[in-house]
């Protein structure tokens, strides 16, 4: 399935927060949607749940499989090919805090909750749903029974996640999937993810943008929200330098210098001022661009280092987390660059 997003703002209550969006992401494959706090990723992912209806625009689907990178019309089907997108039953949203999905006094009724309502035997919807709340890294012998609000954190993550995606919707929608979880259970979980992008269009918020940079087939970066813009943000300083310049960009990136040209995936605004989405065919495209120009996107400084230091043995233009380790552990890369520092790869 592929989603195409025709001249979609998104917003609360009326008012805009982000748009206009045009640009499609062609499926199966995981793509990102990253930006600063209040740049509207949450937002656009409601209204693609159809939990919000758009401010303008529209958005719709094709179906088939594309090898087409989400950059650029070539290779997109045509709009007679595309249908209005109607969300109901075809697709989930786990929210970033788990509590939100959760409404049954057991984790085993939580994750069968999605196959009883489609009709299935009670017998097969708990085999079902036990194995596939494994796969997520949840032992149902020992959970099944539990009430999932007493968990902790990460366990009610992995419960939420297996929850929402049992019944395999063709679109797929996280919110900040890794938080709450250590560094294990976040190679778990983009294990998970990348065997689920193989056969479903999986959409991920994320602040965390480095361990998905190798899954990432497509990614949108939103633009800083109105009433952040402004803010000075130093071209040529590092990742931690820009964010110190305004917390609302901390951890997680904002455009700045050089985001106000419109991309060929995304058209910008028609007056100018506000800088226009930008839209990466590959995750390997988004790294090269804020890699050469860190006001794209202030990658950690960690990250940075990690990446100039690995040995010419580790295959960029990414490190893995596990690639980290052992460069630390192999002495490659020295403990003190990553040492105080958040993200998969810390240690």
């Amino acid at each position: 399935m592929n989603l195409h997003l025709d001249g979609l703002t998104v917003g609360r209550d009326g008012v805009a927060v982000v748009g206009p969006l045009t640009g499609w992401w062609p499926g199966p494959g995981l793509h990102l949607i990253i930006g600063p706090t209040g740049s509207g990723k949450t937002t656009l992912l409601m209204t693609l749940a159809g939990f919000l209806p758009p401010i303008a625009g529209r958005v719709r689907v094709s179906e088939g499989r594309s090898t087409t990178m989400a950059a650029g019309e070539e290779g997109r089907p045509s709009l007679a090919d595309q249908q209005e997108w109607h969300g109901e039953g075809r697709t989930c949203l786990a929210f970033q805090n788990p509590e939100q999905l959760f409404f049954l006094p057991t984790v085993g009724d939580e994750v069968v909750y999605a196959l009883r309502a489609r009709g299935w035997a009670a017998a097969s919807a708990e085999s079902e749903g036990r194995a596939w709340l494994e796969r997520w890294g949840v032992r149902p012998d020992l959970f099944w029974e539990r009430n999932p609000l007493t968990l902790s954190g990460g366990e009610k993550r992995r419960v939420a996640l297996a929850a929402c995606t049992v019944f395999r919707p063709p679109l797929i929608l996280l919110d900040e999937p890794l938080a709450g979880l250590d560094g294990d259970g976040q190679d778990h979980l983009l294990h998970v993810l990348g065997g689920l992008a193989a056969e479903h269009l999986v959409v991920v918020v994320t602040h965390d943008v480095e361990p998905f940079l190798p899954l990432a087939r497509g990614l949108v970066l939103l633009p800083r929200p109105a009433f952040a813009r402004g803010k000075e943000v130093v071209a040529g300083e590092g990742g931690g330098a820009a964010a110190a310049r305004d917390s609302s960009m901390a951890g997680c990136g904002a455009a700045g210098p050089g985001t106000d040209k419109p991309s060929t995936g995304l058209a910008a605004t028609p007056e100018a001022g506000p800088p226009a989405p930008r839209w990466f065919g590959h995750g390997r495209e988004f790294l090269a661009a804020a890699l050469a120009d860190p006001s794209v996107f202030p990658l950690p400084e960690w990250y940075r280092g990690a990446v100039a230091a690995l040995p010419s043995t580790v295959p960029l233009p990414w490190p893995t987390a596990a690639d980290v380790r052992a460069a630390l552990a192999g002495g490659a890369i020295s403990a003190t660059a990553t040492a105080g520092k958040e993200g998969p790869c810390a240690v």
